[in-house]
């Protein structure tokens, strides 16, 4: 597909812990450019409890998103029917889960994906809710590790933090959750704030009335 870009520049608002903070990219001086479209999986279980999963990609200097934490998913091959197919077999290439439409929930609206490397790709989320833990099988030539997220831990505004992120822009400060080996910011970082506000909103309510003793946080 077709997409307007051009020369970017970061737009920073006010941190409410002082200093700035942004995600946003404006874009000036459009010009042209043809790129692909991508979908990602936002895998969520419900037992034992309500956990998201996330991939940490390799680092490598051919891969714009190295070393960041993602979703399962990729660019849409002109072989796929459709960026659904897109999200199931990408999702499988990568982390060996095989989803069923059976377990789709919803489709959210396109947004896109690396507004910081001035050519941001056009992705669509399908969200699916399985029962239990599927078993995984990494590809290792592009992921490093797996780690499934609480959801109460990732709802809880506590455990939010502002830090640099992008080497662009090392004074300002982005929104991000503290993983294992990481951060999860960006893209991956609105979609999971985006998903708990639309379905899971209640994990955020609940968790601010009272939090388990040692039952939030990370799992590998």
């Amino acid at each position: 597909m077709s997409l307007i870009t051009g020369e970017v520049s970061l737009i920073t608002f006010p941190s409410p812990r002082g200093g700035k903070s942004g995600i946003y990219i404006k874009m000036n001086s459009p010009q042209s450019i043809t790129i692909s479209e991508a979908a990602v999986a936002t895998i969520v279980t419900c037992r034992p409890v309500p956990e998201v999963l996330v991939l940490k990609r390799n680092a490598n200097p051919q891969d714009p998103w190295s070393g960041h934490y993602a979703f399962p998913g990729g660019r849409r091959d002109q072989e796929d029917p459709s960026l659904l197919a897109t999200c199931l077999r990408e999702t499988f290439e990568e982390c060996g889960i095989e989803l069923s439409t059976a377990h789709l929930v919803k489709e959210y609206p396109c947004r896109p994906a690396g507004n910081h490397l001035n050519q941001p790709v056009p992705v669509t989320t399908y969200l699916f809710e399985l029962p239990e833990q599927p078993r995984l099988r990494l590809q290792t030539s592009e992921i490093s590790c797996a780690e499934w997220l609480y959801l109460d831990y990732v709802a809880d505004r506590e455990n939010i933090i502002e830090r640099p992120m992008s080497p662009r822009c090392p004074e300002v400060l982005f929104p991000c959750i503290p993983a294992t080996r990481g951060f999860v910011w960006g893209f991956t970082y609105e979609t999971l704030m985006m998903v708990i506000a639309d379905r899971y909103r209640h994990i955020g309510d609940k968790n601010r009335e009272a939090a388990v003793a040692g039952g939030k946080g990370k799992s590998a």
